[in-house]
């Protein structure tokens, strides 16, 4: 199964990119939003750790915030094998 594939953004308006700029932000923050909560207080993949991010505090879907969770969380235990 392809889970990836290339696109050229070449052709875009600029309100598309911006769209598309605003959701990279939105994530980037999230995912280090995750790891200085996890860094606090460690956590899993589950909803008590995904309700640290309050829907009210991001524009981002669950979808999107379960995605930046686990990339937190690979980072996270990468950095920190054992802990911090």
């Amino acid at each position: 199964m392809r889970r990836a594939c290339k696109l050229t953004l070449k052709h875009i308006t600029q309100t598309k990119h911006r769209a598309i700029q605003n959701l990279l932000e939105a994530y980037r923050g999230a995912v280090n939003t995750y790891i200085r909560s996890l860094w606090q207080n460690p956590g899993g993949l589950d909803k008590i750790t995904l309700a640290r991010l309050p829907d009210n505090q991001t524009r981002l879907s669950n979808r999107y915030k379960a995605q930046a969770l686990k990339q937190a969380l690979w980072k996270y235990y990468v950095m920190f094998p054992d802990g911090h």
